[in-house]
């Protein structure tokens, strides 16, 4: 399978336990102590928008793009004061399900492992879950910082009509203007290098983030930022760099539940990948739900339905006795 110009090389037969998970990753892997590996779990495979951001899941998002992070940041203003990088403020929407330009993954295969498991899954369709592994150098790793990375990330701030295949568009003069905002001493080189600015807007890199907030730091999580081919709407002709190697493990369906109580023995569980509140309560409650509800619930429902029929009997024995009670009275008065 081909995704984003890179053929993805499936390792071993789908996996049913933790330790498969490891010797798959020891026994198939070329481990380069020149790069890193990172890992992505996804709930199955999606074919030719794996490892798809979500923004690219609709074009009307994409369209939209600038519009939903101003309203983002207008209904949140203080979380993001003067200065605040649009990258960060991406992986802070992305942190909260709005779509967006990102892709998260991890330095650590039992965080991909548990995504792909991940039992609060929105997508019910059933299918073998995948991990993907990232080989890449580490050089290839961007810091936040990074000019580079301002350069992509703005790109969410231009209008659904950005476009740089026209060198005498007004587009990058917007794409500076917003660049300036948050790193003031940025300097303009984009006169005369149209060709290079192109080229650097046209591809995905990896980047490793501020630890914003918890969940970031307990996934130990970066991500992949997506750029443009030319226009937002041009997404399908990115590519990863050809430094980048990406193979996929599959966990047999069936075996999900298994392998997650493996790794909440690792601490590997809802409250430490999702450690907001609202997610650590909800863990807590299941943890004491009574054993054996379901039984419960279906003997529950037995319940219901026999005193319902035994409702309808009685019903039916108080009818016929009232009937019985009628006839006797009637014979007695033709008497």
């Amino acid at each position: 399978m081909k995704v984003f110009g890179k053929t993805i090389v499936r390792l071993g037969e789908p996996i049913e336990s933790l330790p498969d998970f490891f010797n798959i990753i020891h026994e198939k892997l070329r481990i380069d102590p020149d790069c890193k590996l990172l890992f992505r779990g996804e709930h199955r495979d999606y074919g030719e928008t794996a490892l798809q951001p979500q923004i690219f899941r609709n074009e009307s998002w994409i369209q939209n793009e600038d519009v939903m992070l101003n309203n983002y940041i207008a209904k949140f203003p203080e979380a993001f004061p003067k200065g605040t990088s649009t990258f960060d403020i991406i992986v802070n929407a992305d942190h909260y399900s709005l779509p967006s330009r990102v892709l998260d993954a991890s330095y650590s295969p039992l965080t991909g492992l548990y995504m792909a498991c991940n039992p609060d899954s929105t997508d019910k369709k059933g299918g073998d879950p995948i991990v993907y592994i990232f080989e890449l150098p580490k050089n290839d790793i961007y810091n936040w910082n990074s000019d580079t990375v301002a350069l992509l990330a703005n790109v969410a701030r231009m209008k659904g009509n950005f476009n740089v295949t026209n060198p005498n568009h007004d587009s990058m003069s917007a794409l500076i203007h917003a660049i300036r905002e948050e790193k003031y001493d940025y300097y303009n080189l984009y006169e005369g290098r149209e060709h290079e600015y192109t080229k650097i807007l046209n591809q995905i890199i990896c980047v490793e983030s501020k630890m914003l907030n918890r969940r970031i730091n307990n996934q130990k999580g970066l991500f992949f930022l997506f750029g443009i081919n030319g226009t937002k709407q041009n997404f399908k002709e990115l590519s990863f760099k050809d430094s980048v190697r990406i193979s996929s493990i599959a966990i047999k369906e069936e075996k999900k539940e298994e392998i997650l109580k493996e790794l909440t023995v690792y601490g590997y569980d809802k409250m430490t990948m999702f450690p907001e509140m609202e997610n650590v309560c909800e863990a807590i409650k299941d943890t004491y739900k009574p054993i054996g509800k379901e039984k419960s619930d279906e003997k529950k429902d037995e319940i219901i339905s026999l005193i319902s029929k035994l409702s309808v009997n009685a019903e039916m024995a108080l009818l016929d006795w009232l009937k019985a009670k009628l006839e006797i009275n009637a014979n007695t008065s033709t008497k």
